[in-house]
């Protein structure tokens, strides 16, 4: 039994954001950045860290990691279960944040509206603060995107609801703790790293592939790629 650390700023060496390609699954990003944008398509150079085909501005939210879990910061009109939020607010397991067109010419986000963003941030896992967030209303991701994983302290694959990243029949759990060295990477049986044999731990860094258990993923540095 392991419980959760609680690192003001987790760490990757040389990454900020990792794109994570699972066979059979789906792609998710795992953010280890301190503050994550999201916000609606721009220019490549002003972009958010999540950007949405949808009337948001740039930087329409952010969501800072704290000591006890997240806080989101509207920069765009948002509200939370039909109420405005217009200043910091810790985010809390299963809340919904409905963001809005800030140009709109009547208010929005009403149960009706469709043109309203709705994300649903969870906290899945009981022992850590990690969260996930998800697009629950018909909008896309500009980059293909299942679900944004925002690192407190770690990130578990696994076959249960309570892992960040559910993987089906998988049998076993991979549990990936960011570190100075780079991403560490524990299983519960032989792994393999670009095809080597790596045992049940080890460190791994971006372009990446690992395989455990029938469980077969893929790591890239999101920067590296956009560049």
């Amino acid at each position: 039994m392991w419980k959760h650390a609680a690192p003001s700023s987790p760490r990757v060496k040389g990454a900020e954001i990792l794109r994570l390609w699972i066979d059979g699954v789906g792609v998710y990003v795992m953010s280890f950045k301190p503050t994550f944008t999201i916000g609606g398509p721009s220019e490549k150079n002003h972009a958010a860290d999540w950007s949405i085909w949808s009337t948001l501005s740039q930087i329409h939210v952010e969501i800072t990691r704290s000591d006890e879990g997240f806080v989101v910061h509207p920069a765009g009109p948002m509200n939370i279960s039909g109420s405005t939020v217009a200043s910091a607010l810790p985010l809390r397991h299963g809340t919904i944040l409905t963001l809005t067109d800030a140009n709109a010419s009547r208010p929005t986000g009403g149960a009706g509206d469709d043109s309203a963003v709705r994300l649903q941030f969870t906290q899945p896992h009981p022992l850590s603060l990690t969260g996930v967030l998800r697009l629950v209303s018909a909008h896309r991701s500009v980059q293909t995107l299942d679900a944004v994983v925002l690192v407190h302290d770690c990130c578990l694959l696994g076959p249960r609801k309570s892992h960040h990243i559910v993987c089906g029949d998988v049998s076993g759990e991979v549990r990936m703790t960011p570190g100075d060295a780079g991403l560490s990477c524990r299983t519960e049986s032989l792994m393999y790293v670009n095809d080597e044999p790596r045992g049940m731990n080890a460190i791994v860094h971006g372009a990446s592939t690992v395989e455990v258990d029938g469980l077969r993923f893929r790591l890239e540095d999101v920067k590296e790629e956009q560049s």
